[in-house]
């Protein structure tokens, strides 16, 4: 399953993988559509303790509590001009 969740211009920023951190064991993964490859992700604000965002768009980790994050990712194109797009990621841990 895949979320579309912010546009810019023509760069998609779009949430895959697991819905519900913690329980299944499987990274979320971020990726984009449209603009220029590679794309490059980044995290604005804190992830849960234990997780992290590697710059290919894995949020990885193993969270210390349960609750909900809500985080801001930026996603980063290869362009000329350089597409980004700013949206907020809700994780849900359980």
């Amino acid at each position: 399953m895949a979320l579309s969740i912010s546009v810019a211009g023509s760069l998609k920023l779009i949430v895959g993988g697991a819905s519900s951190l913690g329980t299944s064991g499987s990274p979320l993964i971020l990726t984009a559509s449209g603009g220029t490859a590679p794309f490059r992700f980044e995290a604005h604000g804190d992830l849960p303790p234990g997780m992290g965002l590697s710059s290919d768009g894995r949020i990885t980790g193993q969270p210390s509590a349960s609750g909900t994050a809500l985080v801001r990712v930026r996603c980063t194109d290869s362009g000329s001009p350089m597409l980004f797009v700013d949206s907020d990621v809700s994780l849900v841990i359980s």
